[in-house]
């Protein structure tokens, strides 16, 4: 829709017709069809030049920039650099967007070798692309080769400001440049609440692979990240031992993992290379558990997403399956299911507490049920905890049951305690696990148990096609029972 400003300058630009003037002679020598009209706004006086300007400098910077040559070229990494700058200006991202020659910035991408210029050109894209997705131009990114350029920035994890100040010899001028760009990239809102303090050309090649894993569909993305598996597989590796609340690189490499894992879910379409990381990605996994905050966020939704899509067949349950995380997991069920309950004091539950609470049970159900193993794992005094909130929920989703009106709140915990449920019929199928259960819960407390399970079924039953498995669960709890 046209601001107010433009519909006036179009009405400026194409006056109204005058009526003719009764007093006016005739003149038959002037042509209509050569009437213009001859005023113009100065609002569009000032575009038009401003464009013209634009197109100028984009020219000249194109040209300067070029594109990748064998050796580094000292021409391209300042034009690069200064493109990069003048992009912090949202009047010149703006023209940016709209400029017809914009993606020649990025031209045979993948034979770019230079650490410098492959900073510089990244740090052009993440600025861009943070501002403004553009398919085309993520298209021709992975077309040019993308990945390759990624690989040599990933086996760099030094500081930018260490490079330029060691064995380079870059000018004073270069560095500082590169400076301003790391300070400038450090201030943009993209690192999860975990900006970095320093920048290495591995950190920043990192987020242009998320924005591009984020921005388009992961079949295409993973063209590029098949072509950086050998590096990226080297800084999943370091990240198993990082801080997940502060290190960006962590957040980074769970983002990237997650948009990708969809591909991954099940055993006819397990990718290899992706499967290799589970290892990983359970440490991982329980490194964040070990550390997990009171209000989990977004890195954390993210990491057990990861980790519920790698647990989806049995191989990679298995790799989830030692008694540490698995302790972990328990805690961690038991944290945000009291969170959840101290809510419902206000009569409301907050949509996140709900959101990570099915995701944590989630997880526990998937390890447990394809990872028999597991099951053995899971003891101690987590479950003594797992099995108190569950009668505390029974309680309570009982005692709602009965009144006329459910509150949204009641009825979303009394899907959490379906789930809830459902892990402890799984772990009730280890026979001093079942033993210790009843020992609480009191002698109907299997059959209530059973009862929960049969009701969460007959909630799903439309909706959900792992009934089956469930109901598969209720038969062997009741054979268990009749013993």
């Amino acid at each position: 829709m046209p601001t107010r400003e433009e519909e006036l300058d179009a009405l400026l630009a194409t006056p109204p017709p005058i009526n003719p003037d009764p007093f006016a002679m005739d003149d038959d020598d002037m042509d209509d069809d050569d009437i213009r009209p001859a005023i113009k706004s100065v609002h569009e006086l000032r575009r038009a030049g401003a464009n013209n300007r634009f197109a100028d400098e984009m020219e000249d910077l194109l040209a300067r920039i070029g594109t990748p040559s064998s050796t580094p070229s000292s021409l391209r990494r300042s034009a690069l650099l200064e493109l990069s700058q003048k992009l912090q200006r949202k009047e010149f991202i703006s023209q940016f967007r709209d400029h017809a020659t914009r993606d020649k910035v990025a031209a045979n991408i993948g034979q770019e070798k230079d650490v410098i210029s492959g900073f510089a050109l990244s740090a052009v894209l993440v600025t861009f692309l943070d501002f403004n997705p553009t398919a085309h131009l993520l298209q021709q990114l992975i077309n040019h080769g993308l990945g390759e350029m990624l690989s040599v920035l990933l086996r760099v994890p030094e500081d930018i400001d260490e490079i330029a100040a060691g064995k380079m010899r870059l000018s004073k001028t270069t560095r500082n440049s590169l400076n301003d760009v790391k300070k400038s990239l450090t201030k943009l809102d993209i690192w999860h609440g975990r900006r970095p303090e320093e920048l290495s050309p591995q950190t920043l090649a990192l987020q242009l692979l998320n924005i591009v894993c984020q921005q388009i569909d992961a079949t295409h993305s993973s063209v590029v990240v098949k072509d950086v598996e050998n590096d990226l597989e080297i800084v999943i590796g370091n990240c198993v031992s990082a801080n997940p609340r502060t290190n960006p690189t962590f957040a980074l490499v769970v983002s990237i993992l997650e948009s990708q894992s969809g591909l991954a879910m099940n055993d006819e379409n397990e990718i290899p290379w992706f499967a290799q990381q589970r290892h990983y990605v359970a440490r991982i996994l329980e490194n964040s558990l070990q550390q997990w905050p009171e209000k989990p966020g977004d890195v954390e939704t993210a990491t057990l997403k990861l980790s519920i899509n790698m647990t989806n067949t049995k191989h990679g349950a298995s790799a989830f399956s030692d008694r540490l995380l698995l302790s972990s997991l328990s805690k961690a069920i038991i944290s945000v299911f009291r969170s959840a309950m101290d809510t419902m004091s206000n009569q409301r539950l907050k949509e996140e507490t709900y959101d990570v609470l099915l995701l944590v049970l989630g997880m526990g159900i998937n390890i447990l049920e394809r990872c028999e193993p597991a099951r053995k794992n899971m003891a101690g005094g987590e479950l003594d905890g797992l099995v108190a909130v569950y009668l505390q929920n029974q309680a309570l989703v009982q005692k709602a049951a009965s009144e006329e009106n459910l509150k949204p709140s009641v009825a979303k915990l009394g899907v959490a305690f379906g789930y809830l449920s459902i892990l402890l019929g799984y772990l009730s199928l280890v026979d001093t696990t079942r033993q210790r259960f009843v020992e609480q819960a009191g002698s109907e407390g299997l059959a209530g148990l059973i009862g929960s399970i049969k009701e969460f079924i007959d909630m799903h039953r439309e909706v959900d096609n792992r009934v089956t498995e469930l109901e598969r669960l209720v038969n062997d709890l009741q054979r268990r029972q009749r013993h």
